[in-house]
């Protein structure tokens, strides 16, 4: 939302990292508040002390999972989730995930900031 504003109020660039090469993304990512991880689920359960009648008394969980509980579209027409809707909100610039910025993610601060120095 914050991203979106500055864009269209004060034409800030809005930027994209990885994805598919030399194909347009949306700048969207999880819609905000929508996104609950597995572990949380897990601590909820243990929280109510819950026992399953011949069932395990506890969750072995040895990863962490985000899992989408709702979408967010661009219009009531839309099919698309807006983190998916390059067509409404692609970003101006997209970054590929190249060998320097997998080993260190830092350096897509130095490629941005040259971008400011304009």
């Amino acid at each position: 939302m914050i991203a979106t504003r500055f864009n269209l109020i004060h034409k800030v660039k809005t930027y994209v990292i990885g994805g598919i090469q030399k194909r347009a993304m949306s700048y969207f990512t999880f819609p905000g508040g929508f996104v609950y991880r597995n572990d949380y689920l897990v601590e909820d359960v243990q929280d109510l002390k819950y026992t399953a009648k011949g069932g395990p008394t506890y969750l072995p969980v040895n990863s962490v999972a985000s899992i989408a509980m709702g979408e967010l579209y661009a219009t009531d027409k839309s099919t698309t989730p807006l983190e998916y809707d390059y067509k409404v909100h692609a970003a101006q610039v997209h970054l590929d995930n190249d060998a320097i910025l997998a080993r260190n993610p830092d350096e897509v601060w130095i490629k941005i900031a040259k971008d400011f120095k304009k």
